[in-house]
């Protein structure tokens, strides 16, 4: 049984000259157990791919790789879905004028749900920042509203009302996950995401982190 098995997202490319991982989770809806991780990743290249790509630059490949996988539900866990994107949709949309910043420096799209606490509330981190998209330490309108449209665009389609009825988008949680049960427990649906103007910066992708 598929129905509220919890699947991970991973978008993998290439940004700033740095392997750059996009990460989603979802509630598997479809008690018919057909919608899987496959499904998953179709669903995500036809809903959210297009808005996802509007904020990098041509100079960037944020779409090389798709892998879903279930971490979450019934035993055995299933194998990961993987899939690799083609031209054109691999590279960034963006026509940037100006030189890009550290890989470390990156937005901040925050997800809330409806109750309190760190294990009920996500983040994605997105790099690629260039100067145009930054004014002293605040991101710029322009790619805050290209944030913005990306949020819509997953909310519209996997959101508490979304189009696609076969995932809900959710924030897991691997402190309270327990394999082999409900996820109901450690996934909790997501009701809004919240665009930082802030200018974000990510220690594990800084220079020599780690040596």
């Amino acid at each position: 049984m598929a129905a509220n098995d919890t699947a991970q997202l991973s978008v993998i490319g290439t940004v700033a000259g740095q392997q750059h991982i996009h990460t989603l989770h979802f509630r598997l809806t479809d008690v018919t157990s057909t919608n899987l991780e496959p499904s998953l990743i179709d669903a995500w290249q036809s809903a959210c791919r297009t808005a996802y790509r509007n904020m990098f630059g041509t100079a960037d490949s944020p779409c090389q790789l798709y892998r879903a996988q279930q971490v979450c539900g019934s035993i055995p866990l299933r194998a990961p879905a993987e899939e690799a994107e083609v031209s054109p949709n691999i590279v960034g949309a963006l026509t940037l004028t100006t030189q890009q910043l550290a890989p470390w420096l990156a937005s901040c799209l925050s997800w809330r749900t409806a109750f309190a606490g760190r294990s009920r509330r996500g983040r994605n981190y997105f790099g690629g920042m260039s100067e145009e998209m930054v004014n002293g330490s605040l991101i710029d309108s322009s790619q805050t509203t290209r944030i913005a449209a990306y949020r819509d665009a997953v909310l519209d389609a996997f959101g508490p009302s979304g189009a696609n009825p076969n995932y809900r988008l959710v924030v897991h949680s691997r402190k309270l996950a327990d394999t082999g049960v409900d996820c109901t427990v450690s996934s909790t649906p997501i009701t809004s995401g919240l665009v930082r103007d802030q200018l974000a910066s990510m220690k594990s992708r800084k220079a020599g982190h780690g040596n």
